[in-house]
């Protein structure tokens, strides 16, 4: 992909056609790039990391891609590096788009901008490559002691090769990822999961003339003592018939046939457990986030409805807490931090049906998509996920 690109700047660099090449030391490299920047409206930066924009030397740079927002666009390589990860939540949130590629795109050694000036020119400034050599006016007498880095660093206006490289930039840019989300907090009962709870009530109601009435919030937020596990859904339904002369009727057998039809009142939708297991595969962690009944939470875990990539699950019947509670979000993010305190809750996504509890998560600096299964369509969720990066451009479902 991109490798083709370092190839064809190495090509400049050595037959030196069309563009300016020269060799500068540190403090030169950071004046041409701060001069290149001024009168950019729209930038393109490739780079290993962009931790310079951490140091205040650096700080006109930083200026011109913050002001710049959506038209400036960063490539840096994966980490893991908290610092980095600040910064780069820092520049997102400002609206500059940031995107990490792998190892495997093989452009960890070429750095460089390109931009569109004021009058509507292309150009480009690239670094390819360092060597030590002896600097200072002591050049004869100390070179076996001081030595700087010095730079490689070409220059092109606008050609083909430039414009090569732009459109390599831009399909490099598209299949790259966020480069701060880690972590997939994954609702199921209105998100990963199809079907609905009023299923379950007319079936009551058809079967056995035991009736419910409805709540709106009705879905896997039933009533809190059910999902904390401390009700099964004979208690609940008890609890909730409004025809409470009917229900004492009811026989064991029956009670199997309500049983039967309600742990089959959910499934899980198979193009999202590909899509999870797809996510899994780029690096990141789904971790089920959802409001169980102790009954339906266990079917689940033993009869592998989840996504086979899961490792860890917050459930409410096990953990006591229950969304859309504020203090269940704040466990959640302990428990996905453990001992690590370098986790911050923004690399955590939350994908949600529920208004209360993306206005939580919200509140908390999480990332959140809304998606709804019984109402939107999967391709909704696909074009949030691309939006943000966390899926690449060119995915397709099977």
């Amino acid at each position: 992909m991109f490798g083709e690109v370092s190839l064809a700047v190495l090509g400049v660099l050595l037959g030196n056609t069309g563009s300016e090449q020269n060799n500068y030391d540190s403090k030169q490299i950071k004046e041409k790039f701060d001069k290149f920047i001024l009168n950019a409206i729209e930038i393109k930066i490739i780079g290993r990391d962009l931790d310079f924009l951490l140091d205040k030397e650096y700080n006109s740079q930083r200026e011109v891609i913050e002001k710049l927002k959506d038209k400036a666009q960063l490539l840096c390589e994966h980490t893991t590096d908290i610092r980095l990860i600040e910064l780069y939540h820092k520049l997102l949130e400002k609206g500059v788009r940031i995107r990490s590629y792998s190892t495997r795109d093989g452009i960890a050694n070429l750095k460089g901008q390109i931009k569109i000036n004021d009058r509507n020119e292309s150009s480009g400034i690239f670094v390819i490559k360092s060597t030590d050599v002896p600097i200072g006016f002591l050049n004869n007498l100390l070179k076996k002691f001081i030595k700087e880095k010095v730079f490689q660093l070409t220059e092109m206006r606008s050609s083909f090769l430039l414009d090569s490289v732009s459109r390599h930039f831009d399909e490099t840019f598209s299949n790259s990822l966020n480069p701060v989300i880690k972590y997939i907090a994954l609702d199921l009962g209105g998100v990963y999961f199809d079907g609905n709870i009023d299923r379950f009530y007319k079936f009551l109601k058809d079967s056995y003339d035991v009736s419910i009435k409805p709540d709106k919030k009705d879905r896997l937020n039933i009533d809190d003592d059910f999902v904390l596990g401390k009700i099964d859904i004979k208690e609940l339904i008890d609890k909730k018939s409004t025809t409470r002369n009917k229900f004492r009727k009811l026989k064991d057998q029956d009670w199997d046939s309500i049983f039967n039809e309600w742990q089959n009142t959910w499934k899980p939708n198979r193009q999202m457990k590909e899509l999870m297991e797809y996510l899994d595969s780029l690096g990141y962690e789904i971790i089920p986030f959802s409001n169980l009944d102790r009954q339906n939470g266990d079917k689940y875990l033993r009869d592998s409805y989840l996504p086979k990539c899961c490792k860890r699950f917050y459930l409410s019947y096990e953990r006591g807490k229950c969304k859309p509670n504020e203090d269940c979000f704040k466990d959640f993010e302990s428990f996905v931090k453990g001992d690590n305190t370098d986790i911050r809750g923004y690399q955590i996504l939350l994908i949600d049906d529920e208004p209360d509890n993306l206005r939580i998560a919200k509140s908390l600096e999480w990332e959140n998509i809304s998606y709804n299964s019984n109402t939107d369509k999967i391709e909704k969720l696909i074009a949030e996920l691309k939006k943000i990066g966390i899926l690449p451009q060119g995915y397709e479902l099977l």
